[in-house]
């Protein structure tokens, strides 16, 4: 994942900076609003995949909470992520461990700022 942004109003951008966490890529998903800036992301380090939201309220200078969004009896990958109103809403593509029909699942919640 690459962040950039601007503390000029947008008349000055640095260039983006490399984000890594982990042993190996893996899908990230952004959404801003205002100062708040949420990441939802595929475990980079788990022996299976799980879906994961950073949430930060410095505009992504510091990601203060982290939680795990998608259950450990799945294996979930391709996350998404959506901000608006005080609420945030992640999406991720889910199959169960093992194989089987997969199916897109979404959790919502408020932001407890």
């Amino acid at each position: 994942m690459f962040v950039v942004h601007s503390m000029e109003a947008g008349t000055m951008v640095h260039a983006p900076v490399p984000v890594v966490y982990g042993d190996r890529p893996s899908a990230a998903a952004v959404a801003s609003r205002g100062d708040t800036v949420a990441v939802a992301f595929e475990e980079p380090n788990g022996a299976s995949p799980r879906v994961w939201l950073a949430l930060s309220r410095s505009g992504g200078h510091i990601f203060e909470e982290r939680f795990r969004v998608s259950p450990t009896s799945t294996e979930a990958t391709r996350p998404g992520v959506a901000l608006r109103d005080g609420r945030v809403a992640v999406a991720w593509y889910e199959t169960p461990r093992g194989g089987g029909p997969g199916a897109a699942a979404v959790r919502v919640g408020a932001l407890q700022w």
